[in-house]
């Protein structure tokens, strides 16, 4: 074994009796805690309105580890139509999530069956008045 300093991904159920924990190395400075689905990045992480209006399909990716097909997408407590790409990508249309949540900044994560559901990131369609309320791309816990 060697050791090592590492960021330390998800959380662990303290409850009195026997745990099973599961560890995943990400990279050599990281290892996620848990079976839960974990978002790294949304890219773009903010698109006008105008953009999505006049520039036909614009494709948003969720970039992370352990996303299943059976991992849907959801905003605002609805589901997104997506395409499952593979275990680290899943990919939606911007279109898609306006039809759903218009212009208000949202939480986008994934819920995968039964019961897991990975940390969220900031997505927002504005409009040309306003600006981008997200702060950057990167996940949130």
């Amino acid at each position: 074994t060697r050791g090592t300093v590492a960021d330390v991904i998800g959380s662990i159920n303290f409850s009195t009796g026997l745990q099973q924990i599961f560890v995943t190395k990400l990279n050599d400075t990281a290892v996620k805690i848990g079976r839960e689905p974990m978002i790294f990045a949304i890219t773009p992480w903010c698109v006008s309105e105008d953009d999505l209006t006049f520039n036909g399909d614009i494709y948003v990716t969720l970039s992370g580890v352990d996303f299943l097909s059976s991992s849907v997408p959801t905003a605002g407590g609805l589901p997104l139509p997506y395409t499952f790409v593979n275990a680290a990508t899943i990919t939606m249309k911007a279109e898609d999530i306006y039809d759903r949540i218009g212009t208000a900044p949202t939480q986008i994560y994934l819920r995968t069956p039964l019961d897991l559901q990975s940390n969220s990131v900031c997505f927002h369609i504005h409009s040309a008045l306003q600006i981008c309320a997200c702060d950057s791309g990167s996940s949130e816990s």
